[in-house]
């Protein structure tokens, strides 16, 4: 799904786009494109392909994205951090599925949560970019090891005390 208007143009969600209505593809917000949650139902994404954000997409304070593409090879541009380019919660969940974080950095204004990724090393990569959270920074013991973080900055921003890990998790890898 592509919004590419002539002029600025606001696209309301008007419901989830998640089970039988999730979206097969990418998504990808083009310049002059608004893709507006609705301020009080808080609808969620499901998308099984990528992200491209060069417009805006207003989350209104809650909302989930959640990735679950069956391929690897999917990519997140978010458009950076501004106004309009962060997410509220996301979730990464297919056992199939591998993406790459690129291009700008990304931030959940709320959670962020690794549940289920492929089962190999870099299934969920991020590159030179940082990942800031203002909520809750969760991943699934399995899958810490398909993780990969090169040049990249998890910031935890929530202001409350966090646990990383457990004495008897996996370790999660971060390169510098």
């Amino acid at each position: 799904l592509t919004f590419t208007p002539s002029s600025a143009t606001t696209y309301y969600l008007k419901g989830d786009l998640i089970s039988g209505s999730a979206m097969a593809g990418s998504l990808t917000i083009n310049a002059d494109a608004t893709l507006d949650n609705d301020s009080s139902n808080k609808y969620s994404i499901t998308l099984g392909g990528s992200w491209s954000n060069s417009g805006t997409f207003t989350h209104n304070s809650g909302g989930t994205v959640t990735f679950n593409s069956g391929d690897t090879g999917e990519t997140i541009n978010s458009g950076g951090t501004s106004a309009g380019k962060t997410f509220y919660n996301i979730v990464f969940n297919n056992s199939a599925g591998g993406w790459t974080i690129q291009t700008n950095n990304l931030t959940a204004d709320n959670n962020f949560t690794i549940t289920d990724t492929n089962n190999s090393a870099g299934a969920l990569t991020v590159n030179s970019v940082i990942v800031e959270v203002k909520g809750t920074y969760s991943i699934e013991n399995a899958e810490t090891s398909n993780t990969t973080w090169t040049s990249a900055t998890l910031y935890l921003n929530s202001g409350t005390a966090y646990t990383i890990g457990t004495i008897s998790q996996n370790t999660e890898s971060y390169s510098t």
